[in-house]
């Protein structure tokens, strides 16, 4: 290939890359993922489970929260029990995969200020339990 080859497979690369840009569409091979590229609201609720050692609340493994490695699947899993009202079901389920020396397992629903909790500062803003049933 020529230099005149290679500065049309240059042009044409760039041009592939530059397209979704300049159609507003979001797609292959320029991504511009929106939902991570928008500010983001002050406060965020996440729906999760945590166990409780000694009264002391642990984090609980994603493993052990919805036996899955994903942590978007295990925060859907628990919103959704919360939303059709099985949040006790999925507490025992959970409690089932409990790790040693958990004794209770609780279903929340916790509001964190975003800032405070990406800083690893406390973020706590307010916190709803759904369900609490014996590990």
């Amino acid at each position: 290939m020529g230099a005149r080859g290679r500065r049309i497979a240059t042009g044409l690369v760039a041009a592939a890359v530059i397209a979704p840009a300049i159609r507003g569409v979001d797609s292959y091979p320029l991504s511009t993922y929106p939902m991570y590229a928008s500010a983001r609201a002050g406060q965020a609720t996440f729906a999760t489970a945590v166990g409780l050692t000694d009264g002391r609340r642990r984090r609980l493994p994603i493993r052990v929260i919805a036996d899955t490695d994903d942590p978007l699947i295990a925060s859907s899993r628990v919103r959704a029990a919360i939303d059709r009202g099985v949040a006790d079901q999925l507490c025992a389920e959970i409690a089932g995969r409990a790790p040693a020396g958990v004794e209770t397992i609780e279903i929340v629903s916790e509001t964190h200020d975003t800032v405070d909790l990406v800083a690893d500062r406390p973020s706590l803003i307010a916190r709803e339990v759904h369900a609490t049933c014996p590990a």
